[in-house]
């Protein structure tokens, strides 16, 4: 038999790479024919190699084991794909006076289907034959090592499926109602919305006393197509598909309350073909839903489009008992306002002042807290020009908004055109920073400084008084302090100050412009109820916001320039 064996070996080893379904055929007939009787002291095994020509690396391996004494047998049945096998994972093993050839299941994935005298078991990762010699085993591990391979090749050939509509067609068709060892499970998937890509698996479990009936809705171009797994515990079989940057993007409800969004989807299925080709066909689809997906985001013509589109997205919406409600007024400078309601009436107002300019376009983030979905963007920097007011107090200033959204695809929708209304308000708030003025530079400066009003502190005063001629200033505040009052003032020649660090200062509630002298040298001559103090690198003066910051930079900037030496 050997000699027949290995003749028949090299005649079918030229076409291996052909990859046709008679040699993988022929190839398994010889492999069954080397299977026969193999006796133990205690036991008769008898093996059958079984498998389907219209589909030849789908085998059904039967061993029936008869006690010597009793009679009595046991059935194991083994049902696999070829194609899962590892031929590196071909090895034999003695057991006792038994002599095996096993071959493994490549990453050791439960993939091989077991039943024991009829009664399904636990998947396992590895198939056994038995040998009645080493010589029989060697001949079968080497014809195992060689059929594996075609059977991969011809496993790739199978799924001829090439555009997304004959995917979504595939998936349709076969993620369908299943049962398991007298459990009956429901699963479907439909298009929620065709257009947007988006879709619900429904998948319901009727063994227990109330059926349970999960709805899973998700954007196919959110999954991520090298995060899909075969994952196969005991008798369940799951495929498991994450999303792109395990961001929770999967809305969930569970006989049809919400739950918290998740950033995994696990679709169950009945055996492990179904399962086998489900992971194929999500790796291929998800790329082309992806394709799809990029063809869709077009920006808007320009800023005012791009902001009325974002400001019709802040939708007022119920969530959980809760209502939301939000508007953003005004424009680039803007005003963020959010009211949430409870479901015992009471209501919260918060408001944010802020230029829209100043976030981080590429840095958006979409939160996902629970049942809770936020678009936040970060002011550049890390700088707290975020006024914050809640129920009409103001807060400490911040330095992140948190927009509201209604659902995944609002915030998607949401992030998407901020971005675009970020960099339009940057590059418009870069031109207008050359402002109108009436009069002098110094009048126009005096009357900003002079006319601050502090919200906090309703007795504070500042002053400043600009020698153009002789290229200094000198800057007077009045705080209330105690029963009376601190007088600081400030003197320092202009042509000590560095333009290029001005910038906006921000402490707790209150906004100023930081003047620092070149080099940090204590050039500014200090007074304290008009007394003379030591020397210092640099004064605030207040403003009452972001806009006022940028207006009062831009006219000292434009004093200093015309003080150079």
């Amino acid at each position: 038999m050997r000699k027949n064996f290995l003749f028949l070996l090299l005649l079918t080893g030229s076409v291996l790479l052909e990859a046709q379904p008679t040699e993988l055929i022929t190839r398994q007939e010889l492999l069954g024919q080397q299977l026969g009787k193999v006796e133990s002291a205690k036991s008769t095994f008898s093996q059958q190699w079984d498998f389907d020509m219209d589909v030849p690396y789908r085998v059904h391996l039967t061993i029936v084991e008869t006690d010597k004494k009793k009679g009595k047998t046991e059935t194991m049945e083994y049902r696999f794909n070829l194609a899962d096998l590892d031929e590196n994972l071909v090895r034999e093993d003695t057991k006792r006076d038994l002599k095996y050839v096993t071959a493994g299941v490549g990453g050791k994935q439960n993939m091989v289907e077991v039943m024991k005298d009829g009664e399904q078991q636990n998947y396992d990762s590895e198939v056994s034959l038995l040998v009645s010699n080493s010589q029989e085993a060697d001949d079968l591990r080497e014809m195992l090592r060689t059929v594996i391979p075609l059977a991969k090749e011809l496993d790739k050939q199978r799924l001829k499926i090439n555009s997304y509509d004959e995917m979504i067609s595939w998936l349709n068709e076969h993620i369908t109602d299943y049962s398991i060892a007298g459990s009956s499970f429901g699963a479907a998937l439909k298009v929620h919305d065709e257009d947007a890509l988006i879709y619900d698996y429904t998948f319901t479990e009727s063994g227990r006393k109330e059926p349970t009936t999960t709805v899973y809705t998700y954007n196919m171009a959110d999954l991520d197509p090298y995060d899909v797994k075969l994952d196969i515990r005991g008798k369940a079989i799951t495929v498991k598909t994450g999303t792109e940057r395990d961001q929770r993007f999967i809305t969930i409800r569970e006989n049809g309350e919400m739950k918290n969004y998740d950033d995994e989807i696990s679709f169950q299925m009945g055996d492990v073909e179904s399962a086998r080709d489900l992971s194929e066909v999500l790796r291929l689809v998800i790329p082309e839903a992806k394709e799809r997906r990029s063809k869709m985001l077009v920006p808007a013509p320009d800023l005012a489009a791009a902001l009325d589109a974002f400001q019709a997205g802040l939708t007022n919406f119920e969530q959980g008992g809760d209502k939301f409600e939000q508007q953003l007024e005004n424009g680039c400078f803007t005003t963020y306002r959010l009211q949430e309601t409870n479901s015992k009436s009471e209501s919260t107002e918060n408001s944010y002042e802020f230029h829209l300019g100043d976030l981080t376009a590429n840095n958006l983030a979409i939160k996902v807290s629970g049942k809770d979905l936020f678009v936040v963007g970060d002011i550049k920097n890390g700088d707290n020009f975020v006024k914050v007011f809640r129920d009409g107090e103001q807060r400490n200033y911040d330095d992140e908004v948190e927009f509201r959204a209604a659902g995944v695809e609002n915030a998607k929708t949401l992030a998407f055109l901020l971005k675009q209304v970020i960099e339009g308000c940057d590059e418009q708030q870069q031109r207008l920073m050359a402002l109108s003025r009436k009069g002098t530079l110094s009048d126009w400066l005096v009357e900003q400084v002079d006319s601050y009003k502090d919200p906090h502190e309703a007795d504070y005063e500042q002053h400043i008084t600009i020698d153009e001629a002789n290229c200094s200033l000198v800057f007077n505040t009045i705080t209330p302090k105690g029963k009376g009052v601190e007088k600081i003032r400030y003197e320092v020649f202009l042509k000590e100050l560095n333009k290029d660090a001005l910038a906006p200062h921000v402490s707790g509630k209150t906004m100023s412009v930081e003047l620092k002298t070149i080099h940090d040298q204590d050039h500014v001559k200090s007074y304290k109820d008009d007394e003379v103090e030591k020397y210092t690198d640099s004064f605030e003066i207040r403003v009452p916001g972001i806009v006022e910051a940028r207006s009062l930079i831009t006219g000292l900037k434009e004093l200093l320039e015309g003080c150079k030496e």
